[in-house]
């Protein structure tokens, strides 16, 4: 079967040997959940890949710790080679992906993160195993591409990703999709239409973000550009130039990722402020800096989370900074069903040295900058 008609683990999988083929997000959470009732599961991939955390440090989401100051200033400092290492090195500290079988051949920047908490700890009590590529199917059994053979096998799940196209829309003429790619001006307007702009396309991409607040800030872009366009204002730029910036992010992602939905890629907060820009609610830390250093500091060195867009601009909200500034409570609180006596995680004060200290010398190299 097709991991779009798994659903639970029935009684069709207890106890038996299952066979779970990829190493996407939807594979790695099928293998664990059916290596919890099978007699035997089997994850085979055949490019690997390294796991990331759901669970991020000091134990808050991981999305929390994307950061303004890390997207983009830190990344500015530091040399790519030394982040694909300093990553490498911290999910290695985790578990040692060559050991478990699970050492990608790809880039770790060229493939779209995997995350699963579990897997290690399914890997080491022996009730899943990762094996290579499928060679080809016996009777009752696998061969694998090593040559090795286990049979029998009693179901095998293909999570092997999937084709789109748009179909529901004139039998699929409107929004053409060639090898599973359709060109989408922002990832929202299909290129065909766009002296029309009124088809957007919402949710069709993958951010190394929250799906929900990318898909919100797209149905916002959409809803604005719609509304001026009533009024008889255009503000997206001419057709010629949209194209031109569709194919080039295109070519970019066609040469660094090989699968092709990977083209809907992007780093989440530079599209977040992309599309805020056009929309003229992405915030500013730096507006905060001098007169409320509080939400400065949220903004530059906290989650980028979907209300620091409600700050200012079109339908901004009146309770955006206290929503910004009370995410770690709002966060943390429902965790805290027993009250604990030491607060262990005390260290956020030397975290916050080391923060204000970077900021130090951010402004300083800001300033000497604009002094030249």
């Amino acid at each position: 079967m097709h991991a779009s008609e798994y659903k639970v683990p029935t009684e069709e999988f207890e106890d038996k040997i299952n066979v779970v083929l990829g190493i996407g997000n939807s594979a790695v959470d099928i293998a664990v959940e059916l290596s919890r009732v099978g007699k035997k599961t089997y994850l085979s991939t055949r490019r690997g890949a390294y796991i990331f955390n759901r669970v991020g440090p000091y134990g808050q989401p991981s999305d929390l710790a994307k950061t303004r100051f890390g997207t983009y200033y830190k990344s500015r400092i530091i040399p790519k080679s030394w982040q694909k290492k300093m990553l490498i090195n911290r999910l290695q500290t985790r578990f040692d992906h060559h050991k478990y079988g699970l050492s990608p051949t790809e880039d770790i920047f060229s493939k779209h993160a995997t995350l699963n908490d579990e897997l290690p700890n399914r890997i080491i009590s022996g009730t899943l195993q990762v094996k290579p590529d499928i060679r080809e199917f016996t009777e009752n059994g696998i061969i694998w591409s090593d040559g090795a053979k286990t049979e029998p096998v009693h179901n095998v799940i293909f999570a092997t990703g999937y084709l789109f196209n748009f179909d529901m829309v004139e039998n699929g003429t409107l929004i053409p999709v060639n090898d599973n790619y359709s060109a989408l001006y922002k990832y929202i307007y299909p290129v065909g239409l766009l002296e029309h702009n009124t088809l957007g396309i919402i949710g069709l991409i993958q951010p190394t973000g929250a799906i929900v607040n990318t898909a919100e800030m797209q149905a916002r872009l959409f809803f604005h550009i719609f509304s001026q366009k009533i009024k008889g204002i255009n503000i997206l730029p001419e057709r010629e130039i949209m194209i031109k910036e569709v194919e080039a992010k295109e070519n970019v992602l066609k040469a660094y990722f090989k699968l092709h939905l990977q083209r809907f890629w992007v780093d989440y907060l530079r599209y977040m402020d992309e599309l805020a820009d056009m929309i003229g609610c992405k915030p500013n830390p730096f507006d905060y800096l001098l007169t409320d250093f509080d939400l400065f500091y949220a903004l530059m060195f906290k989650a980028s989370v979907a209300y620091t867009y409600r700050l200012t601009g079109s339908h901004s909200w009146k309770d955006a900074r206290e929503a910004i500034l009370t995410l770690d409570e709002r966060v943390t609180r429902p965790l805290m069903t027993r009250n604990s006596a030491i607060d262990l995680n005390n260290n956020h004060i030397g975290k916050n040295i080391i923060y204000f200290s970077l900021l130090i010398i951010f402004v300083g190299v800001c300033l000497l900058y604009y002094m030249k």
